[in-house]
């Protein structure tokens, strides 16, 4: 079974011999915020973490695949990274380019079918609505049928 990126992420920091507190604090996190990781880190903290932290392969963060720390600025020529007036670029192989395209596929796949269920959901919504409506329209009904007859039995 593999890792999970908050394993990974574990280790790292384990081999960087500081603790999860300070590696938090280093990064703006919030106290325990690396044992609550359950998906992924957010867009900031991961360009927080790139520019903080540059021997992270973060490929190997991401995927678990090659090594965990890289040289300053390459490894083996399947990710580079740059950091050059703040502005962090990266440049991952096209086997990971690949991973992280079925996985977006996969979320749109997801959300398409979330709309169709959203779609269908709403359709109900709007039958369940005109028979509410309906519903209400006859028992307005009802309740002049009901008037007219009080009306006539107190007349005779």
């Amino acid at each position: 079974m593999s890792m999970s990126l908050k394993e990974r992420l574990k280790d790292y920091i384990k081999s960087q011999s500081i603790t999860i507190k300070d590696f938090e604090r280093s990064l703006g996190m919030s106290n325990g915020y690396v044992n609550s990781i359950s998906k992924g880190l957010g867009d900031e903290y991961m360009t927080r973490l790139i520019e903080k932290y540059p021997t992270l392969n973060i490929p190997w963060l991401l995927t678990g695949e090659g090594d965990m720390l890289i040289g300053d600025t390459n490894v083996s020529g399947n990710h580079s990274l740059g950091v050059n007036n703040g502005s962090v670029t990266h440049s991952f192989n096209s086997q990971l380019e690949s991973s992280f395209l079925k996985a977006f596929e996969a979320s749109q796949t997801q959300l398409t079918t979330t709309l169709a269920q959203l779609s269908t959901s709403q359709t109900q919504l709007i039958n369940s609505q005109s028979q509410t409506t309906a519903l209400i329209e006859q028992l307005a009904k009802s309740q002049q049928q009901i008037s007219e007859l009080i009306n006539l039995l107190k007349d005779k």
